[in-house]
């Protein structure tokens, strides 16, 4: 695995951690950013920081840190994207390079319906169904329905940054309120109301309870 190969020499307990936990832990990175290339890229850059950090970690907040550092990391890589989209000019050349692909496509309409028909036949590399081990599936989050559907990557896409990491905390790690507030030092309130939002997108019910 790329990122578990550009961390380097770490203490053998750090290794250890990283060859037992890489599976679920790229799933999680997955799940956020929708690419496994971004997710091994995110990865990376965790396993350094817990490599850094392991002498002052608690056996029990291993894996709260390294969620927390891939969280945090994937939120501060959209913001940068935000940001950059409302530079001048970021519009209009996103325009062009939209008016461009359409152009491309009408000239390559057979070819392209048969390479979308291929992909939509092939399943992600990575799904919470496959991807996670040990950890908790959407049906046993409380107040949330599965994330359901072909593609749940597909469905992940429709939310923002935020609400995606407390959908996926949720959905699929079965996570509450409270520990993805205190994953993302957040308020309860404010994880509940994002989860709210996510979960109308997703197109599912919150439980009344979910907020407890």
């Amino acid at each position: 695995m790329t990122a578990v190969r550009s961390v380097g020499r770490v203490p053998a307990a750090v290794a250890d951690y990283i060859r037992t936990q890489s599976t679920p832990l790229l799933a999680y990175a997955v799940l956020l950013t929708g690419r496994e290339s971004a997710a091994e890229h995110l990865l990376a850059e965790a396993y350094a920081d817990l490599a850094a950090s392991w002498r002052r970690l608690r056996n029990d907040d291993v894996d709260r840190f390294v969620r927390r550092r891939i969280a945090r990391r994937y939120l501060r890589a959209e913001r940068r994207l935000f940001l950059r989209s409302r530079l001048p000019g970021a519009r209009r050349s996103s325009a062009a390079r939209t008016s461009a692909d359409s152009a491309t496509s009408a000239d390559s309409a057979t070819s392209a319906d048969s390479a979308t028909s291929a992909d939509s036949a092939t399943p992600p590399a990575i799904s919470p169904a496959t991807a996670t081990g040990d950890m908790p599936r959407a049906s046993s989050a409380p107040g949330a329905a599965p994330l359901a559907g072909a593609d749940p990557l597909a469905r992940l896409a429709l939310l923002s940054g935020r609400e995606r990491v407390v959908a996926v905390e949720v959905l699929a790690m079965g996570g509450t309120v409270t520990s993805v507030a205190d994953l993302l030092d957040s308020s309860p309130r404010s994880v509940h109301q994002t989860l709210d939002a996510a979960l109308r997108r997703l197109g599912l019910t919150p439980h009344p309870d979910s907020a407890a």
